[in-house]
């Protein structure tokens, strides 16, 4: 049995989706204004009626003039915030002044500026997610198919530190490699090839401050930050946990959207966040 009810094919990716699915795919892309589908909603696909109903309070708030301004306004004090904690790296000051007349360094810096605006937008998404889950544990015990999966190390998540997945969650290499405005193809362009070590330098740096206490000040403080905004939504985002077990129970692996929704995507869509902010130049 997988870690925590994980199924194999348990993401529906865009190629794949159908029918509402698809519909519902290209409503988020245009809500967050993206290119690609974020991952994340991938894993909460395979349960389409919870799917469905979250994705319509999602991308009410996240298409609302109100919402862009609090993720525009957050986003600039989440920025400064990691640009004081965390200290490029000797590699990432070199890769910056190579390439920082690059006529093509504008437009790669504007659109890292869209994605960190994105991943601000998603943080705030799955943390309001993750408050209206709370208690899902306690509710969990009176689910009997929950104790009929079995419960196993940490380290089988295909979610753990180091491992591809966790690497791609975290880089937002699932939009910045699939944007072609980021890899131009002309001579004088930013090639795929250098885009993917300024990720490795980026990340490289990024492990090292994880390390470190003063990192963990830092995401403790921007978590408290996205918290204190949440009550600031222009719609309501209603998940409790009655309502998650009524729309997706009947499907394999329900417990993995509880820790899914509880536990992994909050600590990580926290950290891709960071990410995304530290490869921003100043």
């Amino acid at each position: 049995m997988c870690y925590h009810g994980y199924m194999p094919n348990s993401t529906i990716s865009e190629n794949e989706a159908t029918g509402t699915t698809k519909q519902k795919y290209k409503e988020i892309k245009k809500a967050f204004s993206s290119p690609v589908v974020p991952i994340f909603f991938t894993y909460i696909a395979p349960f389409p009626d919870y799917f469905f109903y979250i994705t319509d309070q999602i991308t009410r708030n996240v298409g609302d003039a109100r919402f862009q301004s609090l993720v525009s306004e957050t986003g600039d004090s989440i920025r400064s915030i990691i640009r004081a904690t965390m200290e490029p790296g000797e590699d990432y000051q070199a890769w910056i002044q190579k390439y920082s007349h690059a006529p093509s360094f504008y437009n790669f810096q504007t659109d890292n500026r869209y994605i960190f605006r994105m991943n601000v937008a998603l943080t705030f998404i799955f943390i309001a997610l993750r408050e209206t889950v709370k208690g899902w544990a306690i509710a969990a015990k009176k689910l009997p198919s929950y104790h009929e999966q079995k419960t196993t190390s940490p380290s089988e998540s295909p979610f753990k530190e180091n491992s591809p997945l966790y690497e791609e969650l975290v880089t937002g290499t699932d939009i910045i490699l699939k944007t072609s405005t980021l890899a131009p193809s002309s001579a004088n362009g930013i090639e795929v090839n250098l885009l993917r070590e300024f990720l490795q330098v980026c990340q490289r740096d990024f492990t090292r401050h994880t390390k470190t206490e003063e990192f963990l000040i830092m995401r403790v403080g921007l978590e408290k930050l996205i918290l204190s905004s949440l009550p600031l939504f222009p719609n309501l985002i209603f998940s409790p946990i009655n309502v998650i077990i009524n729309l997706a129970i009947k499907y394999p692996g329900f417990p993995n959207l509880l820790y899914l929704l509880s536990e992994e995507f909050p600590t990580l869509v926290m950290q891709r966040m960071i990410f995304s902010g530290y490869m921003l130049t100043p």
